[in-house]
C-alpha cells in the first residue's frame, strides 16, 4: 500500500515573503511608468499578488493595477502611499519624495536636474586638483512671495515648499569655528532704499541664523505691518537683554528710518552676499 502524501499546508504570500530588516529605499522615478515599474518589482520580489496586496492595503485590485501600468491619472494619495510603504516595507520618506517628485511642474523637475547637473560639474575640478575643503554649491530658490515662518518652510507662490520657478547657485560659507552657514533661500531687490550697496534686480542670498546690529538683513514683519518684507540694516533697541523695537535703516538718506516693534517682527534672515546680474555691455 502506497504512503499518501499529504499536500503542503498553503500560507499567504506575505508569510512565503523574505525578512527584510530595513526598508527598502525608492528611488527618484522619472516619470509614473517607472513608479509604477518600481513598486511592481518590489512587489513581485515580496512574492505577493495584487489579491494579497489588496489585502493588506485595503486598495482595490483595479486601482493597484493602474498605479503599476501608469494608468492612474497620478501619483496615489499620500494616505495610500503610507499603506503602499507599510504592505511593500518601503521607507516611506523616500516613497512620498519619489511621488512628490513626479506632482511637480515638469518644467521645474527639468529646471532641479540642471541644477544638480551644474552642482555636480562645479566640483569636478576639485576634485581633480585634489583641492580639500571646496565650498558646497547648491541650488537655492529665488522666493518671490515670503511668507511668515521659517526659511526651510518658505514656497515660492503656488509651487510645494523648497520649490521654485527659479534658482541661483549658492555656495554655504565657512565660520572661524568650522561649521558652516547654509544658504536658505535668494529675494529680488525691489525699490532703491538700500542703494548704492544694492541695486534694483540684485539678488540676495540669506539665511538662517542669529542677526547682528549693523547686519544687513531680509525682514518679514506681521499682520500689522500688512506681512511686508524688507531689506533693511537692522539694529536692535534693547531694554536691559529685551529687545524691544528693531530699527530698520535704509542706506539711500532719501528713505526714511523705521522701527517696529519686536513682536512685529515674524522672521530676520541676514544676508550672506548679493548676486548683481550684468548691466548693459
Amino acid at each position: 500500500m502506497s504512503k499518501k502524501t499529504e499536500a503542503p499546508s498553503k500560507t499567504s504570500a506575505s508569510e512565503n515573503a523574505p525578512p527584510h530588516s530595513t526598508p527598502h529605499t525608492m528611488p527618484r522615478a522619472a516619470s509614473l511608468e517607472a513608479l509604477g515599474a518600481a513598486l511592481r518589482h518590489r512587489r513581485e520580489t515580496l512574492g505577493l499578488t495584487l489579491d494579497a496586496l489588496t489585502a493588506l492595503t485595503a486598495i482595490s485590485k483595479p486601482y493597484l493595477s493602474n498605479i503599476e501600468t501608469a494608468r492612474a491619472p497620478g501619483p496615489p494619495s499620500e494616505e495610500k502611499l503610507t499603506k503602499l510603504a507599510a504592505a511593500l516595507k518601503i521607507d516611506e520618506p523616500s516613497l512620498q519624495a519619489a511621488a512628490d517628485w513626479l506632482r511637480t511642474p515638469a518644467s521645474v523637475r527639468d529646471l532641479l536636474q540642471q541644477l544638480e547637473h551644474a552642482q555636480e560639474s562645479l566640483a569636478h575640478p576639485a576634485r581633480r586638483l585634489g583641492i580639500a575643503g571646496a565650498l558646497p554649491v547648491r541650488g537655492v530658490p529665488v522666493i518671490n512671495k515670503v511668507a511668515a515662518g521659517r526659511a526651510t518652510d518658505f514656497g515660492d507662490l503656488d509651487y510645494p515648499v523648497n520649490v521654485a520657478d527659479h534658482y541661483v547657485p549658492a555656495p554655504d560659507l565657512p565660520c572661524a569655528d568650522g561649521t558652516e552657514v547654509r544658504a536658505s533661500f535668494a529675494v529680488r531687490v525691489t525699490g532703491d532704499s538700500m542703494a548704492p550697496d544694492y541695486a534694483e534686480g540684485d539678488l540676495v542670498v540669506v539665511a538662517e541664523g542669529a542677526a547682528a546690529d549693523g547686519d544687513d538683513c531680509l525682514v518679514r514683519l506681521g499682520a500689522r505691518e500688512n506681512f511686508a518684507t524688507t531689506l533693511k540694516r537692522i539694529y536692535f533697541e534693547k531694554e536691559g537683554d529685551t529687545i524691544m523695537r528693531l530699527r530698520l535703516v535704509p542706506l539711500n538718506p532719501a528713505h526714511a528710518t523705521w522701527k517696529v516693534k519686536a513682536e512685529e517682527v515674524t522672521g530676520v534672515y541676514p544676508v550672506l552676499y548679493k548676486i548683481t546680474p550684468r548691466r548693459g555691455r
